[in-house]
Parts: C-alpha cells; structure tokens; sequence
C-alpha cells in the first residue's frame, strides 16, 4: 500500500473574529489518470502539532466532506496506487471546497 499526503496548509482565518464558526471541507480524490478513487481515508491534523481533528472516507465517487473550526491544519489522504503530493490553499468563506485532488 502506497499512502497519499496532500499538505493543505494555510487556510488562515481570524481566530478571534470567527471562533465560533465550523467549516465545511470536502473535495473529490482521484488518481494519476483522473480517476477517481472510492473509499481512500482523508485525515485532518493541526499544523502546528498534529493533532488529529476529524476526518471522512470518501464515498463511492471519491466525495468527501467533514466539519472543522478555523485554523491552520494539513490534510492527509491515503488510498492504493498513488503518489504523494501537496497542496496548500486559502479561503475565507465557511465552505471550503477543495475540488478534484490528484
């Protein structure tokens, strides 16, 4: 088994202005050849201890989605057949939406 690490760094928010707030996380796995890939484990950690925060298996067409507060964390997916690479991204609204990750 070959693991997956995309690095999605830096979606800064103000921790003070938005403490309250939950983001939405979702995005689509898929593979080398665009295919995507049912079932692989996507993990949330924080940034600065790697702490694990939530985490979802994507579905059958490789959705997933999950919750988490504002902060700085990096996403780690893990499935068959793959090679790593990262990705960092940032938003400011309350849904982010990663799109296809390969």
């Amino acid at each position: 088994m070959r693991n997956i690490l995309f690095v999605f760094g830096a979606f800064i928010i103000s921790q003070a202005a938005l403490a309250q707030t939950s983001y939405t996380i979702s995005g689509i796995v898929a593979d080398d050849q665009g295919n995507r890939v049912p079932f692989a484990n996507t993990a949330l950690y924080q940034a600065t201890d790697s702490t694990l925060v939530g985490g979802a298996v994507s579905d059958g067409d490789g959705q997933f989605k999950f919750s988490a507060t504002p902060g700085h964390y990096y996403l780690k997916v893990t499935f068959l057949r793959t090679k790593k690479r990262s990705y960092q991204k940032y938003s400011s609204q309350t849904i982010l939406t990663w799109g296809r990750l390969y």
